[in-house]
């Protein structure tokens, strides 16, 4: 799956590419830990996220606001998870982590 990660980062086409496979890596590493292991299509759309996180951190642009209630149901694992990986990337607003959070809840089955 490793070589197959690279090729969809390449995709990406991201201006920010050696960040996107340092943090991509990290948490393929962290997920592997822990046994959760995105198919190909979640792998693509949390590479999408991914970038687009690395974007907001460069450029300041900010998420909407978001109500902390409509996540309640994320497990702390994939919360405590989310916030690692958020860890390896700078100037990220909090509320991130809920969407790192979904995509590894999808990720363990617990949501479709």
């Amino acid at each position: 799956m490793e070589t197959r990660i690279n090729e969809l980062i390449s995709e990406q086409n991201s201006n920010y590419g050696e960040k996107l496979k340092q943090v991509i890596f990290f948490a393929h590493d962290l997920l592997q830990q822990e046994e959760i292991l995105p198919d190909e299509l979640q792998w693509q759309i949390f590479i999408n996220h991914v970038d687009a996180m690395i974007f907001r951190s460069v450029t300041g642009e900010t998420l909407p606001e978001m109500d902390e209630e409509l996540f309640a149901e994320l497990s702390k694992e994939s919360i405590e998870l989310a916030l690692k990986i958020m860890e390896q990337v700078e100037n990220l607003q909090q509320n991130e982590r809920f969407l790192l959070a979904l995509h590894i809840e999808n990720a363990r089955g617990n949501i479709n």
